[in-house]
């Protein structure tokens, strides 16, 4: 924003239309800038106020890109305690463990051909190795779900736990979301392929 407020005082090259006006203007005194750039600074003031939260983990972010460069006790790991409610010193634990896990960093190395980073985190980093990690990353992957993503997955929440369940419980429920809210679909033919059957005599 500061940027355009430099520019529509000097040459307006972000403003073409507002630059053929000038060209165009008999007396480029008539023409008041400061409207624009008050409304510019206003705007820049309206953003910082609505995105003041993303200051707050402008380190933890570099997790999902930059995982292994992270310094343990880095600012990151204070941001994610008091943001996300992570234990810090589990958080720290698992990162060393994690910076060392070479076939973590092979694949890590290959998504970062092809940006795919939430396809590494999903995919290759194991919730049962990396619990705080992987819930510190479901956390960030999911912060910008859209209203529809969030009521569409309460509804199938309330769907899951009605009266007529008989052995779904709640220890089950991360689990049995997962499944009901992803567009994953099983190859059913290819699975039974695979099992034997077993006859009794």
């Amino acid at each position: 924003m500061d940027l355009f407020c430099e520019d529509i005082e000097n040459e307006r090259l972000h403003f073409p239309n507002l630059n053929t006006v000038f060209d165009d203007a008999e007396d480029n005194n008539d023409i008041d800038l400061n409207q624009f750039i008050n409304f510019i600074k206003k705007l820049k003031s309206e953003f910082e106020d609505r995105f003041i939260d993303f200051k707050k983990i402008k380190n933890v972010v570099q997790i999902l890109n930059n995982c292994f460069s992270l310094h343990p006790n880095g600012e990151w790991s204070s941001e994610a305690t008091s943001v996300f409610g992570s234990n810090k010193a589990a958080l720290q634990m698992e990162i060393i463990e994690f910076q060392e896990d070479m076939s973590l960093k092979e694949k890590f190395t290959q998504v970062t051909n092809t940006l795919q980073y939430d396809q590494f985190w999903m995919k290759y980093v194991c919730s049962s190795k990396y619990p705080e990690l992987k819930r510190l990353v479901s956390k960030l992957c999911t912060m910008f779900g859209s209203t529809y993503v969030c009521e569409a997955a309460f509804s199938k929440m309330n769907f899951i736990k009605n009266n007529f369940r008989s052995r779904l419980t709640d220890e089950h429920l991360n689990e049995l979301m997962q499944i009901s809210c992803t567009n994953f679909t099983p190859n059913i033919r290819k699975l039974v392929k695979t099992k034997k059957c077993n006859f009794s005599h």
